[in-house]
């Protein structure tokens, strides 16, 4: 096994007068500690800043590092933003920040599967760079490629945290398919070592398709990738659907779990049922 990074952006307007382009290692270890009381990083080892400005420090095995750039991030950040539903939809999305921050953090060791754990010390980083900082305006959580209200995520990481944060880690998207049904599918679970889920096509109403998302999804945390190719899912007895392990529709080299209506397959027997 490789080693494991997870990234996060932190889009910025220009810095308020009297306060730093970034913040250094010391500061954001103190602010950490404030933050995460009883939760904070152990053990912290603060790096030596780089020429080009990378601050970083060291905990548990983990390497967290930041560099701030001084130009905004070049993909699509009003698309990004509709798509997004921890972005309000009658706010425009950030396309006018004027600079970002990479937060990065990784382990080097080839054994480490603790990928949880890295999203975990990464949403502590980010929640505490923004309340060092009142001049990010947005938070892209890169795994799921999904915008987030520097103030929401806040809010999600105190309250969810150590339990995984579900809607900051996860993109859940419910679109129209050409068919005339929905179509739906998550980003970011492959990150934490999970399946991403896809459906296909389903005649649910979109809050049924999200809440089916966003069960499984909780499930899948709860008691990781044990649904196997063939396994039925669902919430009541009259529900057929078939999760099957199938190249994703929109990465076929990336595998998902995909489900699919099996209205006139077996018996479904409990949660989930071996087909």
């Amino acid at each position: 096994m490789t080693a494991a990074t997870l990234i996060a952006m932190l889009l910025q307007d220009p810095p308020s007068a009297g306060r730093p382009a970034t913040y250094s290692a010391t500061s954001l270890a103190m602010r950490l500690g404030t933050d995460w009381r009883g939760q904070a990083p152990t053990g912290i080892e603060l790096g030596t800043p780089t020429e080009s400005g990378t601050e970083s420090f060291s905990s548990a095995g983990c390497d967290v590092l930041w560099t701030a750039i001084d130009a905004p991030v070049p993909d699509d950040m009003e698309q990004m933003a509709r798509h997004s539903r921890l972005w309000p939809t009658d706010a425009p999305g950030p396309t006018n920040h004027a600079r970002h921050t990479i937060v990065m953090v990784r382990s080097d060791d080839p054994d480490s599967t603790n990928l949880r754990g890295l999203a975990t010390l990464l949403t502590q980083v980010v929640t505490s760079l923004i309340a060092l900082d009142d001049s990010i305006v947005a938070v892209l959580w890169n795994p799921a490629e999904h915008l987030v209200l520097p103030a929401a995520f806040r809010e999600l990481a105190l309250a969810d945290l150590p339990a995984p944060v579900l809607h900051a880690w996860v993109a859940f998207n419910v679109a129209p398919d050409p068919g005339g049904n929905l179509t739906g599918h998550t980003r970011g679970l492959r990150s934490l070592g999970l399946m991403d889920i896809e459906v296909p096509s389903t005649h649910d109403t979109p809050q049924a398709l999200l809440d089916r998302l966003r069960g499984l999804t909780q499930y899948l945390f709860d008691n990781g990738m044990t649904i196997k190719d063939g396994d039925t899912v669902g919430a009541s007895d009259r529900e057929r659907i078939v999760a099957r392990h199938l190249p994703s529709a929109l990465d076929p080299e990336v595998t998902v779990l995909t489900l699919i209506d099996d209205r006139a397959g077996a018996k479904k027997r409990g949660f989930l049922r071996r087909g």
